[in-house]
């Protein structure tokens, strides 16, 4: 039977990301994560410019903060959806925890090898000082949202 739906992707999705949110604000609480200017690069972007050579060195524009948290939420939603039509294309009803949490890791590829290295972090959000701290730091949020999504799934999300 198909999980997808729409509903079941916003669940899943919104679970998914309030469990990164609050893992993440934790860690920038205790100064162990910090967040990078996602709104000012896509407000840039919207503008024609998609490298920087540091995003944090560009201009600030005008609603970055404010568009930052419905930007999360909305890729939230649309990346459950994608597992979700995974798990029917594959037939795997609701998958499980595992399989949630992998999912999650791997969509850690979409700020590791577009985003980040577009704002000037370099590749894998590797820079030139060759610091982990943005592979680490992304590798934990996008578990943290997968584990959400696998919660989502047991309790929330109807087959």
């Amino acid at each position: 039977m198909s999980s997808f739906t729409v509903v079941n992707a916003l669940i899943a999705g919104v679970v998914g990301t309030i469990a990164m949110d609050v893992f993440a604000a934790v860690g920038i609480s205790l100064h162990v994560f910090r967040m990078p200017a996602f709104g000012r690069w896509f407000l840039h972007g919207l503008k024609g410019k998609f490298r920087h050579d540091d995003i944090d060195k560009s201009p600030a524009v005008r609603g970055e903060n404010a568009l930052t948290l419905p930007l999360h939420y909305l890729a939230g939603v649309v990346l459950a959806g994608f597992y979700l039509l995974l798990l029917d294309w594959l037939a795997l009803g609701r998958g499980n925890f595992l399989m949630a949490a992998g999912y999650g890791l791997a969509t850690a590829a979409i700020p590791l090898f577009i985003m980040l290295p577009s704002m000037g972090y370099g590749l894998l959000g590797i820079g030139r000082d060759r610091s982990t701290f943005w592979l680490r730091q992304i590798l934990a949020f996008h578990l943290a949202y997968g584990v959400g999504i696998g919660i989502a799934m047991i309790l929330f999300v109807s087959p």
